[in-house]
């Protein structure tokens, strides 16, 4: 097997992509609404991570940390009104919806989500 391209400089690299990421619902469902996503491996949720490590009250930092890896967002409605992406909605949506970081947690560690696809000679 040819490991160039699977090192850890380029699957950091790589974790940069945005991956449009579709919601399920608590049941597994799929539903209409995407989030764009980074990967595990990028800086900022790196960074983030630690933080998280550090921090004194973690369990509310988790929210934060899933936060990090949410870089915008498509068809997330409250009561039929469009929600806007902010830092604070972002927070304020994970909070109230706790099970989309389930399906965060499965897309984010998913190295394939952020790596493009190889030509097939």
């Amino acid at each position: 097997m040819d490991f160039a391209g699977l090192d850890t400089k380029t699957l950091k690299r790589d974790a940069e992509n945005l991956y449009p990421m579709r919601l399920k619902d608590p049941n597994g469902d799929p539903t209409d609404a995407t989030i764009f996503i980074i990967g595990a491996n990028s800086e900022e949720y790196v960074a983030a991570v630690e933080r998280y490590n550090k921090s004194a009250q973690q369990s509310s930092d988790t929210i934060e940390l899933f936060a990090a890896c949410i870089k915008g967002w498509e068809n997330i409605q409250l009561a039929g009104e469009e929600l806007e992406f902010t830092p604070e909605n972002t927070i304020m949506f994970l909070t109230q919806f706790e099970w989309v970081s389930r399906w965060l947690l499965e897309g984010l560690s998913d190295y394939k989500n952020f790596t493009k696809p190889k030509d097939k000679k």
